[in-house]
């Protein structure tokens, strides 16, 4: 019996292959792309991350052939100290080495070394203790000048609340009530006075006939040129 395979054959459309294979290049080239912008950004991070950590490579290097080579030169001079000199340790021929140089006895040199590494620890501790003192010194002063800053102003909380310019006062050796008075001054000549309403005013005869030189300091320059006459006439007393 014979048997026939009938194969199908399929043509595709020319057009249909054509547009699939342009669709599969500009996906392709898509990815290209992204990966080429993802690289130029990531690029400059890396490169600056590898700069960082060759530099710190090189510091690291750098500090462990200093330490060897200080480590060489002290063996080669015990091994050379040790030709000459007796001692169990490097620094017992070092001091016999300098006796034998200054024509002095080991314990000589002993016993100046000794002086001079007691003097340097109480020099060290002299000038811990003088920092300290010093700390103390002025962690008293500042909280006397709050207290007294705070008779003139219960406002105020902390020396921090007058700002940087009083620190700048207290430096020019101004008292620290003075330096207050100083920072009110400025902030009095700087404030914006809303002028007021036009209209007639009445006075009520209580105006103050002397004024003394803090409280003219105080007030704002609108006030000394309203009660100017009054301000010269106290002036000659202050």
């Amino acid at each position: 019996m014979d048997f026939e395979n009938n194969n199908e054959v399929v043509d595709l459309d020319p057009e249909v292959e054509t547009e699939s294979v342009e669709n599969q290049e500009v996906a392709e080239l898509e990815k290209v792309d992204e990966s080429v912008e993802t690289s130029e950004v990531a690029e400059p991070i890396r490169s600056a991350q590898d700069r960082a950590f060759a530099d710190m490579r090189r510091q690291n290097e750098e500090l462990a052939r200093e330490a060897q080579e200080a480590r060489r030169q002290a063996e080669e001079l015990n091994a050379t100290l040790g030709n000459w000199f007796d001692g169990e340790t490097p620094e017992e021929r070092a001091i016999q080495a300098q006796a034998f140089y200054e024509e002095r006895t080991p314990e000589e040199v002993r016993a100046e070394i000794e002086s001079q590494q007691a003097n340097e620890a109480i020099q060290n501790e002299l000038q811990s203790t003088k920092e300290e003192l010093q700390s103390i010194k002025i962690n008293t002063k500042m909280a006397e000048d709050l207290k007294t800053l705070q008779a003139l102003d219960p406002t105020i909380k902390s020396l921090d609340d007058l700002g940087s310019d009083y620190a700048l006062y207290i430096q020019a050796g101004l008292p620290c009530d003075k330096a207050y008075r100083a920072i009110k001054a400025d902030e009095a000549e700087n404030k914006v006075v809303t002028p007021k309403p036009i209209g007639a005013v009445v006075g009520d005869g209580s105006e103050e006939t002397f004024h003394a030189a803090d409280d003219e300091r105080l007030n704002s320059q609108d006030f000394v040129n309203k009660h100017f006459e009054q301000i010269k006439k106290s002036m000659s007393k202050w």
